[in-house]
């Protein structure tokens, strides 16, 4: 490179780092380096909570407190959720966003809160932190990197009918996938309150669902999965438990927090003549 092309080359680059707004200081970029993502990011306590005539679903989320320069305003911690789609098992990523307080430290799901959350539906949590500064050059909005990840599993929506004429039991639940394909379940079905009456059904593996040959169907217009349960006795009241089994990466609420669902069978009754009156009937 020649002497007259450098030295242009060195006018320019004096001249923008002295335009105003063009640069911000220096100061700013250690302020950047330094905001760092909420650390520890996880699920403490998932499972329900158990009310007189119903149970409602929540999850609770938790981080160390983060830390923010001096000069920081209008501090926030955000939560974003990462949702994985039912039917394909594919990641929408930032599906819900939650703006939380500089100062927080926790968050609780519920099948409620926040707006949009959908239930049986696997979800990847992360945390960003976020201030605004103000600069003789103007103001700026400081982003964290994402936190570390984790994935929880909203509650199932389980609900049980007889099938007219019968006393089978047709159950029906969420149909819930992760980015491997479906999970696997398993169907607690007793008339004791213990769940232990015999025998067991065997637990339904998510690569057999919808095959062949499966006694498990997929809804595919309601994203729901059925199974029908045959061996109910009639005149009995059965409690039944869809246990979400997703991979270990996966928080999800155990069989001892899942409140069952009840249903009474009936008492089958067939009409027929036994005798006739003088009148031929």
């Amino acid at each position: 490179m020649n002497k007259k092309k450098l030295k242009k080359i060195i006018v320019f680059l004096l001249i923008f780092v002295m335009l105003p707004g063009v640069m911000p200081k220096s100061g700013l970029f250690a302020d950047v380096i330094l905001l760092q993502p909420p650390k520890q990011n996880r699920i403490t306590d998932i499972g329900y909570i158990k009310e007189l005539y119903k149970s409602e679903w929540y999850a609770d989320l938790a981080w160390e407190p983060n830390s923010f320069p001096p000069e920081a305003d209008e501090k926030y911690i955000i939560i974003g959720l990462n949702e994985i789609s039912k039917g394909t098992g594919q990641v929408i990523q930032e599906a819900i966003n939650i703006p939380l307080s500089g100062s927080a430290a926790s968050f609780q799901f519920t099948e409620y809160n926040p707006e949009g959350i959908k239930h049986g539906t696997i979800y990847e949590a992360f945390l960003k932190s976020s201030y605004r500064v103000n600069t003789p050059t103007g103001q700026y909005t400081i982003v964290s990197q994402r936190s570390n990840p984790v994935k929880f599993l909203t509650g199932l929506h389980v609900s049980v009918e007889l099938i007219p004429g019968t006393n089978h039991i047709r159950i029906k639940w969420d149909d819930v996938w992760d980015t491997t394909g479906r999970i696997n379940y398993q169907i607690l079905i007793s008339d004791t309150k213990g769940f232990t009456q015999p025998p067991p059904i065997p637990d339904i593996v998510a690569a057999e669902i919808g095959q062949p040959g499966s006694a498990v169907t997929v809804n595919a217009a309601e994203k729901k999965l059925e199974y029908v349960y045959t061996h109910a006795m009639p005149g009995r009241e059965y409690s039944i438990k869809v246990v979400p089994l997703p991979n270990p990466s996966v928080a999800y609420a155990i069989a001892e927090e899942i409140e069952p669902v009840p249903i009474k069978t009936d008492i089958l009754l067939k009409a027929q003549k036994v005798g006739y009156n003088n009148e031929g009937d």
